[in-house]
């Protein structure tokens, strides 16, 4: 259109791989080809067009690895705030706010005054999620925020651990106001250790359930994949952590479309990621800053909903202090407000590399899906407990890696800090059984 191809001659992959043996001063490409033992994938550091084996695809068309944003890539801000008292809760969201979070997610610990913690707040103008542990908790919300704003409230509530959950009087009201309820919670077995493949195949087990049993209570499928939303953890390694995204958009959209929803937007796969706290040190806290950038540039860049980065302390035994959280809630407006990443359509589609590396993803989180789903599903006990196990040990094998070297983390097991912090991590936590991982802890 403007002469580039004339100005920019297409070179040959043949001329890549002169330049690359230059570069390298080496006729052995070895070093540009990987073999990863955790996620098990093999993957090249170079691709192009030339022996690229992905067709290409544009935003809006399935199966959806590039999503359905066809105006910009915007997402939301989102601060997670854990209820303990209404009134201080209720203060905590203002603040952060006023800061620029245009999303809040309130764990609820306890059965609470919801217009109390919700005073002063304008439901109708950001998004937000309740983190729920029980039915009673659900029905609260459903009754009180999610008729005052209900096309921006959503309930984090976990078919794993919540009993009860497709009975009753919530099916009814989700039959009339469909609400995203039912997630899959790839974010704790992301914490716990699991790979990229093992996340994805978790929580599309989780909802294909989901799926399956809302159906089964009488709503269609348009109106259970309304009721479905995905929870995951973004990692830090980068390329696969936005492949893992697409990946993701691409998979649910295939079990979907067996579903035979009638309608196009049934198929938006809502998405929120968590920058957790398994990589970060608590002794060496401003080496945690480039961790959480990089990683809440992988989530915005594979195209997620919404974005949760958690304080890099949130897990010590001394808090949150006010600067980590600030800096957590700054880090996603650098990237919209500065860096313009709100602004490009799925920017990561086009790089041979990211469609190589989403094809791989796909392929290996797929075959672990179908491997679960044959068990019974995630639902099974037999199903989970052959997964839970997987997953145990590739966390294993993680912290074997560190200890062993083989992995670097700049503050942790490599250069650590020469004036530590006074502070450290809580004890382990655990999913499903499994214990949450903390490097800086368990190494």
């Amino acid at each position: 259109m403007i002469g580039l191809k004339d100005t920019f001659p297409i070179s040959s992959f043949e001329d890549w791989l002169t330049l690359l043996k230059k570069d390298l001063k080496s006729e052995d490409l070895h070093e540009l080809h990987f073999h990863d033992e955790i996620e098990e994938l093999d993957y090249a550091a170079y691709n192009h067009r030339d022996n690229s084996t992905v067709n290409p695809t544009v935003p809006g068309n399935f199966p959806y690895s590039r999503g359905l944003k066809l105006t910009d890539n915007s997402w939301k801000n989102a601060h997670r705030i854990i209820v303990d008292d209404e009134k201080a809760a209720n203060e905590k969201a203002l603040d952060v706010l006023m800061k620029g979070a245009d999303a809040l997610i309130f764990e609820l610990q306890g059965d609470y005054d919801l217009d109390k913690l919700l005073n002063g707040i304008g439901l109708e103008y950001i998004h937000t999620t309740f983190v729920v542990g029980n039915v009673r908790q659900i029905q609260h919300v459903l009754n009180g925020p999610a008729k005052k704003a209900p096309h921006n409230v959503s309930i984090f509530a976990d078919p794993l651990e919540i009993k009860g959950l497709f009975d009753g009087e919530i099916i009814e009201q989700l039959r009339n106001q469909q609400l995203p309820v039912f997630f899959a919670n790839g974010y704790r077995i992301q914490q716990c250790g699991a790979n990229i493949a093992q996340e994805i195949a978790f929580v599309l087990s989780v909802a294909n359930e989901s799926m399956y049993q809302l159906i089964r209570s009488g709503l269609t499928p348009d109106q259970a994949a309304a009721c479905v939303h995905f929870h995951i953890g973004i990692g830090s390694n980068y390329f696969m952590e936005i492949a893992k995204v697409r990946a993701l958009r691409s998979l649910w959209a295939t079990i979907l479309k067996e579903y035979e929803p009638e309608h196009n937007c049934s198929y938006n796969t809502r998405i929120t990621a968590s920058v957790g706290t398994m990589n970060k040190s608590a002794k060496d806290p401003h080496t945690n800053l480039l961790r959480q950038t990089t990683e809440a540039m992988a989530a915005v860049l594979g195209g997620v909903e919404q974005l949760n980065v958690e304080a890099h302390d949130s897990a010590t035994v001394n808090g949150s202090s006010s600067l980590a959280e600030r800096m957590a809630l700054n880090i996603p407006l650098i990237l919209k407000e500065e860096s313009f990443m709100d602004k490009v359509i799925d920017p990561a589609g086009g790089s041979y590399s990211v469609e190589e590396l989403t094809a791989k993803v796909t392929e290996a989180a797929w075959t672990a899906f179908i491997e679960m789903d044959a068990q019974g599903g995630i639902m099974k006990d037999q199903a989970r407990s052959s997964f839970l196990e997987k997953v145990r040990a590739t966390g294993q094998k993680r912290l074997a890696a560190l200890r062993e070297g083989k992995r670097v983390l700049i503050g942790v097991n490599k250069f650590p800090n020469p004036n530590p912090e006074s502070n450290s991590f809580k004890p382990e936590t655990n999913y499903l059984g499994i214990p949450e991982i903390i490097f800086e802890r368990d190494i």
